[in-house]
């Protein structure tokens, strides 16, 4: 079953057991699931409290229990298998994903199947969320009258407290953000490698889990950054700032391990372009920029804004570092600049396009 799947893949992504297919896979679950999207921002919240020990051993007992009811919810109930085999097969993914694993598992069968406490509930089914196609676009404006500009490939979420209680949003991919200010109820912007807490201000997030590579820059007001990793610092920026977290050995890709040496933290002006247009930014205006960028990640990006894929036949072209600015620009004049300022042969055809 789905289910089974996807919370073995989060268990797996926690114990940091996860190949790239596994993660592009997990992600697919999460941006077509509410769902799925809901459990997985319970465990971020619960794994930033002190709710679960990580020293705590897990009785045989509890996990049978709760093996059985997910597996009668699901109705693999009536598959023979003996309760000792399927606690077996919990333990089998417990051997991969270890304390991390088991956490997930146990809660995982309770989220799913309202065995699970209040906590784990905030993020119910009536989880509202907004997602962008590759190739597309979109302007959201929240409940409490904050506006965001969703980029191609992205994914909002937000729970029906929002503006009640709390004005917490889950976020996968790029967004633009002018939040209304409210200073009784901070607004937050939840991500798997940091959080971003502000009062009122104008501010650009970006986190896609295949890059690993997470960017706040912060146009006007105050923003405050706050790693997932613990023992990271949290960061308050001041305008026209950007701060980057990338930790390369969390990326799968070979290409982007190899070819783009990006520090672990790093807190660095904005980048301004042609006309004073923030290059950070330029995405929200339908231009395209791109600072000592090399190929292999404007072709990621192109891939989200035109709808292609993209394919290199060999690894010479990735490396090329690329600074341009396009304005109101088609993919074959993007590709006609970037050509000109380093040349590479390439062909477009139904949708792929190969670079050599």
């Amino acid at each position: 079953m789905q289910e089974n799947r996807f919370i073995e893949l989060l268990a797996k992504k926690k114990s940091k057991e996860m190949s790239l297919l596994e993660l592009r896979e997990l992600s697919q679950m999460i941006d077509s699931n509410p769902e799925f999207a809901a459990f997985a921002q319970s465990i971020e919240e619960l794994y930033k409290t002190n709710l679960f020990d990580h020293n705590q051993q897990f009785e045989q007992k509890y996990i049978d229990s709760h093996w059985q009811k997910f597996q009668e919810r699901i109705g693999d109930s009536a598959t023979g298998n003996s309760p000792q085999n399927k606690s077996k097969k919990i333990y089998s993914i417990l051997k991969i994903a270890a304390v991390a694993a088991s956490i997930i598992l146990i809660i995982g069968t309770a989220f799913f199947y309202n065995y699970s406490d209040t906590k784990i509930n905030k993020f119910s089914k009536q989880l509202v969320s907004t997602t962008t196609n590759k190739g597309s676009k979109t302007k959201i404006v929240l409940p409490d009258s904050s506006i965001v500009v969703l980029n191609a490939d992205s994914k909002l979420s937000y729970g029906p407290d929002f503006n009640v209680k709390t004005r917490n949003v889950q976020l996968t991919g790029e967004a633009f953000f002018e939040v209304s200010h409210n200073a009784a109820m901070p607004f937050v912007i939840h991500t798997d490698k940091a959080d971003v807490k502000v009062l009122g201000t104008v501010f650009n997030v970006r986190y896609y889990p295949e890059e690993s590579i997470f960017e706040t820059t912060l146009i006007k007001g105050k923003v405050e950054v706050i790693p997932a990793e613990k023992s990271a610092k949290k960061v308050i920026l001041k305008p026209m700032e950007k701060y980057t977290i990338a930790k390369p050995e969390d990326i799968n890709t070979k290409i982007f391990r190899e070819e783009i040496k990006i520090p672990e933290a790093d807190l660095t002006q904005v980048t301004t372009i042609h006309d004073s247009i923030i290059s950070e930014t330029a995405w929200t205006q339908n231009h395209l920029s791109f600072v000592n960028k090399p190929l292999v990640e404007i072709a990621a990006e192109l891939e989200r804004q035109f709808n292609i894929q993209v394919v290199f036949k060999t690894n010479q072209s990735k490396s090329f570092h690329y600074t341009v600015y396009l304005d109101n620009y088609s993919l074959e004049e993007a590709l006609k600049a970037l050509k000109s300022l380093k040349k590479f042969d390439y062909s477009l055809n139904n949708n792929i396009l190969i670079i050599d």
